[in-house]
């Protein structure tokens, strides 16, 4: 891995630079992953060529109303790109623009904005197809779908519940309890009601000990709970389709997938696995990293996810600083009750009794301002942040001097450019392959 004395690294729409004279920086990037060259035919024979199912046409045959669930405006997609061209197959397929809807997968994320979803589809989608918001707690658009082995009770948007055909279409990266985002996810818990999805993520608990399930993590999908409760979720309703694309880090589509929504996600997730998962032979003491800008630091709730990677690389009681904007703040009402719960080990006691929402990422957090000297640069006030035990920074250059000020060695830190998409590996961090059924 080449050595880099400057810095550039993203942070919300910007970037924020810094020069490293005298470090040996380990600059810690996922394998180079061009773009395809032609977007239209890259979709188009995914699409023609699926994975697990038969051609998109032959399956449409006889449906009239078909229901595309797309993920929310936190996830990239590259939407603009890939669903004109499936828009253009379902009319091949017998099925014009006004018997499709799309339904954005919110889970228990806030609705899009008029203008939000117009930047997130692009003109052309809005102008073909309507768009709707899905509302986990709005109740009487939900109907009840049955339950899964782990008994999760299974509340479902009634648009989706009731279409001929439903499509699930996402992006694959690394999820850090789900194992993997894309495939399923679009279904449950992105159209589910509430309830449903916090039994789901309830999951993430040992509720014997209140300690994080060691099985729900970055890469694991075989014995993974959330994973395999999210897959029986969605088989409930079956999605008759999938098409979700792999992005590099310039945001470049790089792969799609189509075909079997479990199928056609596992041939997805080894390609993820191979360009961003990255073996280390050593951890480091300093890890300097990125979300990879906007919309991945959109939140805290969502630049979390780029906190747990970036701390797989770090030795015990390491520093990590992490750029993340978080223009929205911290992204989630839950924070709320968890702060005042001031160690893992009293998150822990609670979640034994009672799981409430975002219990998992609560206890995520308090484990890592626990075991690391974790300094986070944002636009969230330190008064917010402090009780988390994160310590605020305006800047990366005011961040570099509070980690010099604790001791941090600052002569080898790893940069990590794109946390949300890189997964470091070390020895005791292997993850495991998926199995043939991808669950």
């Amino acid at each position: 891995m080449p050595a880099v004395a400057d810095l550039t690294l993203a942070y919300g729409s910007t970037y924020q630079q810094l020069r490293l004279p005298d470090a040996k920086a380990e600059f810690l990037a996922p394998k180079q992953t061009p773009a395809v060259p032609n977007i239209e035919e890259a979709v188009r024979y995914a699409l023609r060529n699926p994975t697990g199912k038969d051609q998109l046409r032959e399956l449409l045959r006889g449906k009239r109303r078909v229901v595309i669930c797309i993920s929310d405006g936190t996830r990239q997609c590259a939407y603009p790109q890939t669903l004109p061209i499936l828009l253009d197959e379902l009319n091949k397929g017998g099925v014009p623009d006004k018997g499709v809807n799309l339904v954005i997968a919110t889970g228990s994320h806030r609705a899009m904005g008029t203008e939000e979803i117009r930047k997130h589809l692009g003109d052309a989608v809005c102008r073909r197809v309507k768009v709707h918001n899905h509302d986990c707690h709005h109740t009487s658009g939900l109907i009840r779908s049955g339950k899964t082995d782990r008994g999760t009770v299974l509340y479902y948007n009634k648009m989706v519940s009731d279409a001929d055909f439903l499509i699930l279409a996402s992006s694959i990266t690394y999820h850090y309890f789900a194992g993997f985002t894309g495939g399923r996810k679009a279904l449950f818990p992105g159209c589910a009601g509430f309830d449903s999805i916090v039994a789901n993520h309830s999951l993430t608990i040992d509720h014997e000990t209140g300690t994080f399930n060691p099985k729900c993590r970055a890469g694991i999908l075989t014995g993974n709970p959330i994973h395999e409760d999210t897959v029986d979720a969605a088989l409930q309703l079956d999605p008759d389709f999938m098409m979700d694309a792999v992005l590099n880090t310039d945001g470049e589509i790089a792969g799609v997938f189509a075909g079997d929504f479990s199928y056609a996600h596992r041939v997805g997730c080894y390609f993820v696995e191979d360009r961003f998962g990255i073996r280390l032979q050593e951890k480091y003491p300093l890890v300097i990293a990125s979300c990879g800008g906007f919309p991945k630091d959109i939140n805290l709730y969502q630049a979390h996810k780029s906190m747990e990677f970036a701390s797989y690389g770090l030795k015990p009681k390491g520093t990590l600083i992490l750029l993340a904007e978080c223009r929205e703040g911290m992204g989630h009402s839950g924070f709320e009750h968890w702060v005042k719960l001031p160690t893992m080990a009293d998150i822990s006691d609670e979640l034994r009794s009672q799981y409430r929402p975002i219990g998992h990422l609560a206890l995520a957090l308090r484990r890592k301002t626990e075991e690391f000297n974790v300094i986070l640069v944002s636009s969230i006030t330190p008064e917010v942040l402090k009780p988390w035990g994160i310590k605020p920074a305006a800047s990366l250059s005011d961040a570099m001097a509070m980690a010099a000020d604790d001791g941090a060695p600052m002569d080898e830190p790893a940069v990590i450019p794109n946390a949300s998409v890189t997964v470091p590996i070390s020895g005791d961090q292997i993850l495991p392959k998926t199995d043939k059924h991808g669950g």
